[in-house]
């Protein structure tokens, strides 16, 4: 139902599952949201339920038998024309997760500022707090992060975030504190090339030591060189190095590994093409070189009759 800028949705679906075997199981799943979206604001409220007995293993529903409340609200402002800045946007959101029995999963409450300005860039900053349950212990999470993109020039795309606070180590169930840098660069090379690379480092931190420091590159060199052939390549690799004094298992003090794909595509329209590629893997640790883990060539052929 809409009218103006009030809208509703409501959803509704039941679930009987039969497993041979097994007692027949049922379950209801439903949400609700309310929406109000004008030029200068955005609110929110809704809610999500899925009872234990649910199941829909064939869609895209992850998890169930909880219940979510949500809340959002966003305040926005229009600059006029030669104004740095264009458009302003301050922003809130809540939602409560909680298990059927009523048990807390997840509180989150999240707000931010974001910015445009000249050069097509974007600036936002946010603070995060989030009680979690983990292992049946309750966690307080607090995180600031900054985010930013920019447009230098034409066919060039900057982007870069950052976040720091305190974050659960999951793996051993203890809060830490983290630090995430993200710097990602694309550039069009000339009309039929982009360039593409993404890195993403990030440090665990507890007890004095570092849980874990990651490294995780992805390198993407796409050539479109005519209407219906292109060539990617693309290159993955990561270095991981662990505490193993700070975990409560055993693990390698350092995984390392280098992914890498070739990709030729002939395209004649969306639903029928051709693929073929070549693919290998390689792993290693502290102590030994990189080996090939596995190779790989392939070939795909889609067609689609029209009557």
């Amino acid at each position: 139902w809409q009218r103006k800028e009030h809208s509703v949705e409501v959803q509704y679906i039941q679930t009987r599952t039969r497993d041979p075997g097994d007692a027949p199981i049922s379950g209801d799943a439903y949400s609700a949201y309310y929406t109000y979206d004008s030029r200068n604001w955005f609110g929110l409220l809704g809610r999500d339920h899925f009872d234990d007995g649910f199941r829909a293993d064939m869609g895209f529903i992850g998890q169930v038998g909880y219940e979510q409340d949500t809340a959002r609200l966003t305040r926005h402002w229009w600059g006029e024309k030669g104004d740095f800045f264009n458009h302003i946007t301050v922003n809130g959101r809540w939602y409560d997760s909680r298990a059927t029995d009523g048990t807390l999963l997840d509180l989150t409450r999240d707000v931010w500022v974001g910015a445009n300005a000249p050069l097509q860039s974007y600036m936002e900053y946010g603070h995060v707090e989030r009680d979690r349950v983990w292992n049946g212990v309750r966690f307080q999470e607090r995180l600031d992060r900054v985010y930013g993109s920019i447009k230098p020039f034409s066919g060039a795309t900057m982007e870069l975030f950052v976040r720091h606070g305190d974050k659960v180590d999951l793996a051993n169930t203890r809060l830490g504190k983290v630090t995430t840098i993200q710097p990602s660069v694309s550039f069009n090379i000339g009309r039929s090339l982009l360039l593409s690379v993404d890195h993403n480092y990030e440090r665990l931190s507890r007890d004095g030591g570092d849980v874990y420091v990651a490294n995780l590159t992805d390198l993407r060199l796409s050539w479109q060189f005519s209407l219906r052939q292109r060539l990617r390549l693309a290159v993955q690799r990561s270095d991981l190095l662990l505490d193993p004094t700070l975990f409560t298992r055993t693990v390698t003090p350092r995984q390392r590994d280098v992914a890498t794909q070739l990709i030729y595509s002939y395209k004649v329209n969306p639903r029928t093409a051709l693929y073929a590629g070549y693919s290998d893997g390689y792993q290693g640790d502290d102590i030994e070189a990189l080996t090939q883990v596995g190779r790989a060539l392939f070939l795909k052929i889609g067609y689609a009759w029209e009557r």
